[in-house]
């Protein structure tokens, strides 16, 4: 697997209980971070961590118990959190999208100019 990095905007969710209110928290650590997956650190072993985060929320607090879904379209990797199997609405997500040029300094920038 060659080097993809990714970047996190901002991550949703909706508060309604305790356990939103931490997995809300939880998420919005990752406002504004950069992913970079190899075959090291893949977009599948983030999704472990999620739902081990997930699972630690569903044992701490009562109630529905959340459930993390990972689905990757096109470039594009998001995270969905549910809390009702039957539904399609989810109280989170986080989306991944991919960074496709970095530039570290102006000579790398190539913009005419008119």
């Amino acid at each position: 697997m060659t080097e993809e990095i990714f970047y996190c905007e901002c991550p949703k969710c909706s508060v309604h209980n305790k356990k939103t209110q931490d997995l809300a928290y939880n998420l919005k650590a990752l406002r504004n971070s950069e992913f970079v997956f190899s075959e090291k650190f893949t977009p599948v072993m983030f999704f472990e961590v999620l739902k081990s985060v997930v699972a630690e929320l569903n044992s701490e607090y009562r109630g529905r118990e959340i459930k993390v879904e990972m689905m990757r379209f096109m470039d594009t990797i998001s995270y969905t959190f549910k809390d009702d199997p039957n539904s399609d609405a989810c109280l989170g997500s986080l989306r991944l999208t991919p960074i496709k040029a970095v530039f570290d300094s102006v000579k790398n920038l190539d913009m005419q100019t008119e």
